[in-house]
């Protein structure tokens, strides 16, 4: 999976991070194009990812 913004492009800026012990993975992200932002949740437990705001993937 390749994370792209909603507009299209691929030049995300990773604005925060975290990455606790419980093997989640917590990110926010930035467009350099036009300034949307999104993140991304991991969970460990159930292996499920989400994507929300102006962030989204393309699939491969």
């Amino acid at each position: 999976m390749t994370l792209q913004c909603t507009c299209g492009s691929y030049a995300l800026e990773i604005v925060s991070q975290s990455y606790p012990e419980n093997g989640n993975a917590y990110e926010t992200y930035k467009c350099e194009v036009c300034g949307r932002t999104g993140s991304l949740t991991h969970n460990a437990t159930t292996n499920a990812t989400t994507l929300s705001g102006g962030l989204g993937n393309d699939w491969e």
